[in-house]
């Protein structure tokens, strides 16, 4: 994964995140409250081997990457229901080694989860526009253990009506979410005010 930004580069991303959005130091600087060994995303990029950052099989914790995608007239947001945590999530996932960024993650994602590629998308920040860790429980099945996922999200717009397909495997289902309702989901409802302030005008 030697393509894939490094621990500098990556503290400077999160360091100029955190500028402009000084709210959310103590969420992402402290410790995780629910995990005892978790580490926060500033600990983890400070003391994590770049060859780990993105090891899905690094089970302090690894990054992610993920996608919130707007509708074309910016008023729902496209969640799929995942099925082994049962939760409804914006497409994303695992980096892999062939990934040139964690954009390019988060777009290729997208495309194998829903079928949008990149020409059906249009970018609305040139940067992360949220950053969340959170904690994944063990899945056996998998032989994995409990860690955290260190997700780095941006934010998509459809360009037209599109034809979303889901991947039966992951996921049970699709729906577009209007941001209100967006704004109820208790993990979301930061992301939801993001949008809002960062969606084109209509």
């Amino acid at each position: 994964m030697t393509n894939l930004a490094s621990n500098t580069t990556l503290s400077e991303m999160l360091e100029n995140y955190l500028k402009q959005f000084p709210q959310e130091c103590s969420r992402l600087e402290g410790t995780l409250q629910d995990m005892d060994t978790s580490l926060s995303l500033k600990h983890f990029l400070a003391t994590t081997a770049q060859k780990n950052l993105y090891h899905r099989k690094n089970f302090i914790g690894h990054l992610t990457a993920s996608a919130f995608i707007l509708s074309a007239d910016g008023k729902r947001v496209l969640l799929l229901h995942h099925k082994s945590l049962d939760r409804w999530l914006q497409p994303g996932g695992h980096i892999d080694a062939t990934d040139k960024s964690i954009l390019d993650a988060a777009y290729r994602e997208v495309e194998e989860e829903t079928k949008l590629s990149r020409k059906d998308l249009t970018l609305l920040l040139d940067h992360p526009f949220d950053i969340d860790s959170h904690p994944i429980p063990a899945n056996p099945k998998k032989k994995e253990a409990a860690h955290v996922h260190h997700d780095i999200r941006y934010l998509l717009q459809v360009k037209n009506s599109v034809t979303v397909e889901v991947i039966a495997e992951e996921s049970n289902g699709f729906r577009w979410v209007c941001l209100e309702e967006l704004h109820k989901m208790e993990d979301d409802s930061r992301v939801a005010e993001k949008i809002v302030r960062a969606r084109p005008p209509r």
